[in-house]
């Protein structure tokens, strides 16, 4: 009986109090993110980075969403918000921090500011 108890508290501390302080300390839309990232093939160390996460808390959000304790994650309706990654290149990979969407980006631009018009004109992507 007391393995029992033991057990019970365990499971009791695990899904309840841990889960607790973890959602707590991250806003669902995090969470959210990060399993979104990791189901569409992103390591757990690419998702923290992306999201500015310790790699353990990504890793213990997707143990609670394989054991059933975080529901499936849902693709929000969003306006996208790029990190860009460095690059010596004329093209940037970027990626969405809610959905993990992939995106390139140009990182030379060339044209000339006419004040008068206060627009660019001749605009080029390099």
């Amino acid at each position: 009986m007391g393995g029992c108890v033991t057990s019970n508290w365990y499971r009791f501390w695990y899904t309840g109090a841990k889960m607790g302080i973890r959602s707590r300390s991250y806003p669902s839309e995090v969470i959210n993110s990060a399993l979104l990232g990791y189901k569409g093939g992103y390591s757990q160390r690419q998702v923290g980075e992306v999201l500015k996460v310790p790699r353990t808390t990504v890793k213990e959000w997707i143990h609670d969403y394989r054991d059933g304790l975080i529901v499936s994650p849902v693709v929000p309706d969003h306006a996208h918000h790029w990190v860009l990654q460095e690059g010596a290149g004329a093209i940037v990979p970027g990626v969405c921090r809610i959905c993990f969407s992939e995106r390139e980006f140009p990182t030379l631009f060339y044209g000339i500011w006419t004040r008068s018009e206060e627009k660019w004109s001749g605009l080029s992507v390099s």
